[in-house]
């Protein structure tokens, strides 16, 4: 059965499909985005801490600008990780080691980096909870058999 022309006009169809259709491609494109740069933060703190514990292994110290003398060895560790986390512009909340003076020679140090991650673009923050997801990511390695 064929409909007179005047019942199948299909001026507005267009429209329609573009306001149900456009939603849902800019909240697909906010996700992927937004889960990229969770990636990306992730990634990011995981290559600090592995920079951090292997700075701990080899048994370096820092030097303190005030006096010149070195640092203790954890405050060298944590003066790593906050200088990497600062050069690449990340947040980092706090950072376990253990032992907490970074180890003999030949001990396991453990180091673990703490930080949070909230979604920043408006359409996720609207959909998801936005409270802070917190994460962390950790290191192990035997500290070298002698220290310099």
């Amino acid at each position: 059965m064929r409909l007179p022309p005047r019942l199948r006009c299909e001026l507005g169809q267009s429209a329609v499909e573009f306001a149900l259709v456009v939603p849902l491609f800019l909240a697909m494109i906010c996700g992927i985005v937004e889960f990229s740069r969770l990636y990306y933060v992730r990634l990011t703190v995981r290559e600090i801490t592995q920079e951090a514990t292997r700075f701990a292994v080899t048994g370096q110290q820092l030097t303190d600008p005030a006096t010149g003398k070195p640092m203790p060895r954890a405050a060298s560790i944590l003066g790593v990780i906050q200088k990497s986390a600062d050069d690449r512009r990340v947040t980092v909340d706090s950072v376990r080691i253990n032992p907490t003076d970074g180890g003999k020679p030949g001990e396991v140090v453990q180091v673990r980096v703490f930080y949070n991650y909230s979604f920043t673009l408006a359409p996720l923050r609207t959909l998801l909870p936005t409270t802070p997801f917190y994460f962390s990511v950790g290191s192990s390695m035997k500290n070298e058999p002698a220290f310099n």
